[in-house]
């Protein structure tokens, strides 16, 4: 139960107020000196669990702009890079039903071998019904291979066919063009200071 600290004021019968400090309710007392209790409530924000209270609820809203949120901002910047991906990829037949999601697993398999659905997943940033659900769609493409590992066959590792690595290594070498693509807009340095910051948010967060 948190501790809550509020105000207590004692109005007398000449009209001083005294302000002492109590836990929980005002204290009046009438001209009759009947003494009356008043529940305060909460107001603003407990300091001991952060927790935003009513009286501050309306403020806090009136000063909230989605636009400028980092989850808005990162999910409009997702959106512009999808865009400029389908663009780049999009003029080639062998490229255009390639999505960003089979990219990063094709690009991921180009640069290691005998990867783990677990392995795979983590250095992809996917959650496992989602990395499951895209190899199906790449093994019907004939692109990648799941088999049991030769170094311990409790486990199964998933591998580019020659016709996946092929077109893994097409891919990468287009992949530039999408960068350069979305980060148009910004200098140089800008370029360099954005990546250094959000590396270190994904790190901070995912370690």
């Amino acid at each position: 139960m948190p501790f809550y600290r509020r105000i207590l004021r004692l109005k007398l019968v000449n009209e001083v107020s005294t302000t002492l400090y109590t836990n929980r309710f005002d204290i009046g007392i009438t001209a009759s000196a009947e003494i009356v209790f008043r529940d305060r409530g909460v107001s603003a924000m407990d300091d001991a669990t952060g927790s935003i209270q009513p009286d501050d609820t309306r403020q806090r809203a009136k000063t909230y702009h989605l636009q400028s949120q980092v989850g808005f901002q990162l999910r409009v910047a997702s959106q512009i890079a999808i865009e400029q991906f389908s663009q780049v990829y999009g003029e080639e037949a062998e490229t255009a039903k390639i999505t960003t999601s089979q990219f990063a697993v094709l690009t991921t398999l180009w640069e290691a071998s005998d990867l783990s659905h677990k392995e795979l997943a983590r250095r992809t940033s996917m959650d496992m019904p989602t990395l499951n659900g895209l190899l199906k769609r790449l093994l019907a493409r004939a692109l990648v291979t799941i088999s049991i590992s030769k170094k311990d066959k409790r486990y199964k590792v998933i591998n580019l066919t020659a016709q996946g690595r092929a077109l893994a290594e097409h891919l990468r070498a287009r992949g530039h063009l999408v960068t350069q693509r979305v980060l148009q807009p910004l200098s140089d340095d800008d370029q360099k200071t954005l990546n250094e910051v959000l590396t270190r948010l994904i790190s901070g967060h995912r370690g």
